[in-house]
């Protein structure tokens, strides 16, 4: 009798293999297989307030301050991986934040604009997450 290794590798979030043992004439499904010790993981949902932020007309030497509210209304912790701010520097993030979010938790992401100079002034913040539809969030400032 011959044996054959199989190695499963996860491609996706969730990976499930049914195997088909042959024996004689009949066809005997096997149970379901999950790989062990592969990082799958199942995430909670993440609710963002707004996709885009004005912080609206500011004078020079002036600021204006908007806060953002990321909800994980699932029932896994949510991973906050990576926060980027690109575009003017008049903008930053004045919050520290978490790395997780916890089921039924909220995370305030606070914002502060202070122009320097007088014009259009434009960024994108764009948040990381292991929530499924939410791993790159990106959302627009203006001011």
């Amino acid at each position: 009798m011959s044996r054959t290794r199989i190695s499963l590798i996860p491609l996706a979030l969730s990976l499930s293999v049914v195997l088909t043992a042959c024996v004689g004439l009949s066809t005997v499904p096997a149970k379901d297989i999950v790989p062990e010790d592969t990082g799958e993981q199942a995430f909670g949902d993440l609710t963002i307030s707004s996709t885009a932020l004005d912080f609206g007309d500011v004078a020079e030497g002036e600021t204006s301050s908007r806060s953002l509210t990321l909800e994980n209304t699932g029932d896994l912790t949510v991973a906050i991986s990576d926060l980027t701010l690109d575009g003017s520097s008049a903008f930053t993030v004045t919050t520290t934040l978490l790395n997780d979010i916890e089921p039924g938790a909220t995370q305030v992401i606070d914002l502060l604009f202070a122009p320097e100079d007088l014009g259009e002034h434009n960024a994108t913040l764009t948040l990381v997450t292991d929530a499924p539809g939410a791993e790159s969030v990106e959302i627009s400032l203006s001011g």
